[in-house]
Parts: C-alpha cells; sequence; structure tokens
C-alpha cells in the first residue's frame, strides 16, 4: 500500500520529468517576469515536508528561491501559502529577524497555475545549523559532543536575540496572522490558529477544524479544544491496540490543564509562535552568522506558556525522541543557552527596550523546572502525544506526579482513591531519587489515609505500609522495618484464613 509520505516524491520525479512541459523552463519563466524578464537559470532542488523549493540564478548573481507546496502533502495551499506570506511579511516589517524578503507570490488562479501556487524570496546563503553541529558519527540527529564554545556562544547568542525578538510583541488573541491589504499593510487576528498538529489530524484522519472556531481570548479555551480535537483521533482510530491506554493518558492530561496554563484572560499578551522553529531551519554561514530562518507556515498567536519550549531545539534531535542521555545533555545545554539569554536580556534592559513582564529566560527555566516544558509539548506536538507524555513521566516524574496530586486535591479531594495513588506515585518516586524524608512524610500521610479511608487490610493499604517498611529499612531504621514487615504478614495470613 502506498503511503502518503512516498506519494510526494512521485510526484515531483514525474512533475519535472514529464512530457507535457518543461518545469525547467516554467521555473525561470516565473522568476524572469518578477525581474523585468532578465535571464536565469535553475540550480538546486530542495526538499522538505511540505514543499519544493528551487533556486534561480540570474546572470548578474542574483539568487531566489521558488518555493511551492507539495500536492497531498500540503491542505489548501492557497491559504496556506497567503497565510505564509502575511507571516514573512509580518516578521519583516515588526522585527529584526532575518527572514528573507518575499519578491512575489501567487496562487493557482494566477497565469503560472501549472507551478500552483508559489512564494518567491531572496536567497539566504547558507546551510542548516543541523548540518554544521550534527554528529557525523551518529545515524541520528544528535549534538556533536565537542564543540568549539566560541561557535557555540556565538550561535546562542544569535538564537537568543531572534526569540527575544520573537516574543517581544504582543497579540490580541491565539489565532493565525492575517494580512490585510491596503494603502498601508495592516494585520489581524481573525481565525483559529492552524498548526501543525491540526493540519495534520485533517490530512490523515480526515478531522476537520470547524470554521467558527478560534481565534481564542483564553489560554485554557484553547488547550480544552486541543484536546478535544486528540480525542477525535484517538476514538477514530478503530485499529489502535492502545486506544484505552491513549484515553486514559489523555484524561490526565485534561486534568492538569488547570495546574499548568492559566485560565484567566491574557488580556492581549499572547504570543507568537513557530511549530518548526529549530536548527533545522536556522540558515548559518561559514562564519557560524545566522543569515536567514525559513519554514514560517505553522506560526501564530499562541498562549503565553508556550515560550516555555522556545529552546527545545538546542541538541537537534526532537523530545519526543530523547533518551535519558538526551534529557541529561540538554540539560547541560539549556544551563548554557539560559545564561546567554539572560546577557542578552541585560544589554536590551541597558538600551532602554522594553522587556515587558516577567523576563524569558525566566519563563523558560521555570518551565523545565516545573513540568511546563513537557505539558506545552504534548499541548502542541499532538502527533508525537504518547511519546512525549511518557517522557514526562520518565524524565520528570517527580512534577508529573506532584502536578497531578495538586490536580487531584482540587477536583476529588484528598481522601479520593485516585489521589491517594498519585500520592503513593510520588512517594515511591521519592524513593528512587533516595529522597528518604520527603518519601517517608508523604509515605506515612497516604498511608494512615487509606487506613482512615480504605481499611487496614485493604490491598492498597499493605501496599503502602510495604513502601514504608522499605523506607525505614534504607534509613537504617531497620527495627520499625521489620515491625511493619510482621504485620504486613500477619494481616495476609488473617485474610487468607477468614
Amino acid at each position: 500500500m502506498e503511503s502518503k509520505d512516498d506519494t510526494p516524491q512521485k510526484w515531483w520525479s514525474s512533475f519535472w520529468l514529464g512530457d507535457h512541459f518543461d518545469p525547467d523552463k516554467k521555473f525561470t519563466s516565473l522568476a524572469s517576469q518578477h525581474r523585468d524578464g532578465q535571464r536565469c537559470v535553475t540550480g538546486r532542488c530542495f526538499f522538505g515536508s511540505f514543499h519544493i523549493c528551487v533556486r534561480v540564478v540570474f546572470d548578474d548573481g542574483v539568487d531566489w528561491i521558488v518555493r511551492l507546496p507539495i500536492p497531498t502533502r500540503l491542505l489548501d495551499p492557497d491559504g496556506h501559502t497567503e497565510r505564509e506570506v502575511a507571516i514573512l511579511q509580518y516578521l519583516r516589517d515588526n522585527t529584526a529577524i532575518p527572514i528573507p524578503a518575499v519578491i512575489a507570490y501567487g496562487f493557482n488562479d494566477t497565469s503560472s497555475s501549472e507551478l500552483g501556487p508559489y512564494i518567491i524570496t531572496k536567497f539566504a546563503h547558507g546551510i542548516p545549523l543541523t548540518d554544521w553541529f550534527k554528529d557525523r558519527a551518529s545515524k541520528e540527529t544528535r549534538l556533536k559532543p565537542h564543540i568549539e564554545e566560541e561557535k557555540i556562544v556565538k550561535v546562542y547568542k544569535q538564537a537568543a536575540s531572534i526569540i527575544l525578538e520573537l516574543t517581544s510583541i504582543d497579540f490580541s488573541a491565539i489565532g493565525t496572522l492575517s494580512l490585510r491589504k491596503g494603502k498601508h499593510r495592516t494585520w489581524s487576528i481573525e481565525s483559529s490558529p492552524w498548526t501543525t498538529t491540526l493540519h495534520e489530524a485533517e490530512r490523515n484522519h480526515g478531522i476537520h477544524p470547524q470554521a467558527t472556531d478560534g481565534p481564542f481570548e483564553n489560554s485554557k479555551e484553547w488547550v480544552s479544544y486541543v484536546a478535544n480535537h486528540h480525542e477525535q483521533i484517538i476514538r477514530g482510530d478503530h485499529d489502535n491496540p492502545r486506544q484505552n491506554e491513549d484515553l486514559e493518558s489523555l484524561r490526565q492530561f485534561r486534568e492538569l490543564i488547570p495546574r499548568f496554563i492559566s485560565s484567566n484572560p491574557c488580556q492581549g499578551h499572547f504570543k507568537l509562535h513557530c511549530d518548526d522553529f529549530g536548527a533545522g531551519n536556522m540558515l548559518v554561514d561559514n562564519n557560524y552568522n545566522i543569515v536567514g530562518l525559513g519554514d514560517w507556515e505553522f506560526t501564530y498567536a499562541a498562549p503565553p506558556e508556550y515560550q516555555c519550549c522556545l529552546a527545545s531545539w538546542l541538541i537537534l534531535s526532537k523530545p519526543y525522541d530523547w533518551s535519558l542521555e538526551d534529557y541529561n545533555i540538554y540539560s547541560v545545554q539549556l544551563k548554557r543557552f539560559l545564561e546567554i539569554l539572560e546577557e542578552e536580556e541585560n544589554q536590551r534592559s541597558s538600551m532602554d527596550l522594553d522587556l515587558r513582564g516577567v523576563r524569558l529566560s525566566s519563563v523558560i527555566r521555570k518551565g523545565w523546572e516545573d513540568g511546563t516544558f513537557w505539558f506545552v509539548l504534548c499541548t502542541r506536538s499532538g502527533i508525537f502525544f504518547d511519546d512525549l507524555w511518557e517522557r514526562f513521566r520518565k524524565f520528570d516524574p517527580v512534577n508529573f506526579f506532584l502536578q497531578s496530586v495538586e490536580a487531584r486535591k482540587d477536583v476529588l479531594g484528598v481522601d479520593h482513591p485516585d489521589t491517594l495513588s498519585s500520592m503513593a506515585n510520588l512517594a515511591l518516586t521519592y524513593c528512587g531519587q533516595g529522597r528518604w524524608k520527603d518519601a517517608e512524610e508523604l509515605g506515612l500521610l497516604v498511608l494512615e489515609t487509606r487506613k482512615r479511608v480504605l481499611g487496614a487490610e485493604h490491598p492498597e493499604t499493605l501496599s503502602s505500609m510495604a513502601t514504608q517498611a522499605s523506607v525505614f529499612w534504607n534509613q537504617g531504621r531497620c527495627k520499625e522495618a521489620e515491625e511493619l514487615a510482621a504485620q504486613i504478614m500477619g494481616r495476609e495470613v488473617a485474610i487468607q484464613f477468614r
């Protein structure tokens, strides 16, 4: 069976080699008509996830890129092209981010309809940062173990400046940026965010966002909308053997929304977010200058909590692929990056640039420390929800269970069995980290509550007693551990002979 990922490659081959027209001539003709008929030739082709990019070079050395959506890979190519043009022009007009200038664009109803919608921009002379920093000895996309400090600092300093620019502008709602044409260009948020997750849900599962959905004026409403959307995907996949487990993970996710996402109106403090922002889209020259950033098609005004993930690209690999080793490497790199980001913030502050509210470095650091980083990744990357949710539990179990405890206390009460289960899991996590005092205090609370609520001989009460015996033993309190173990055995025997 032919997969959807195979189709674009076959289309491109037939498109370029087909007999119905000369594609090379089409590209050069299109470019020439936007430069007074000057002669040009096609150069290298770049094949991305959603677009084909063809370089065209004029006789006087001027370089452009002609960018086309890939049929079957990108839905609504006209609308997609229009949205991307709007964000490219907005960023060039309102930030110092190195965005290639838009030369021209067109849609299916233009004279070049054989090519379909297109965007022509100036060519940025650089290669992706991933290619510079990738470990060539690894089959996976991994950061090289030893990169000169000077190069790291130079790139991080520029990246810090870029994300400060990206988050320097506030928007009134969560949604997609639209360009209003007139004597002067103006932009507004008029529709729901068009994200990678929503796009792929429609392309792969036929789940269509409603035209009336959004924009959103409340972060919690948006995250709840995303969760409802993801539930449709899970319930629609009848061949998924893990459907019940996935629904349970989604239920836990919904429980935690109030712990990580504000329900208060942000009063116009929503920030631009690009789903594809990362090392693969940073074009860097031979001197490690970032000369351009591409792939802004899935960019939208997002909840302020999304800012905590702006540095998730630092080790090149995606968080949903991380091993525990990757997690530890990222922790080190993040510390280095935040030091540089703070320096950039201080510099802007000394130049009287408005940093508005809490500093970005504090938002990113807090998100990493309290688990918001993982929760937001699960929110924005629904395609990899299961992988990210599992890594949240595995790599940051204290925050995962701590927030679960607080959420269940708020909704169910402290005596509810589900709340006690989360508390017991948190106590076990403390044990795994050697935090015996924390494990003892929480474990004793769970034990006494279970005795009162469930009874002294309930299996979950006995499980709590076993945990406490282990805690006492590891603290060197052997007599207390033995006494608890004897109580457990006595009660288990009593139950058997009833």
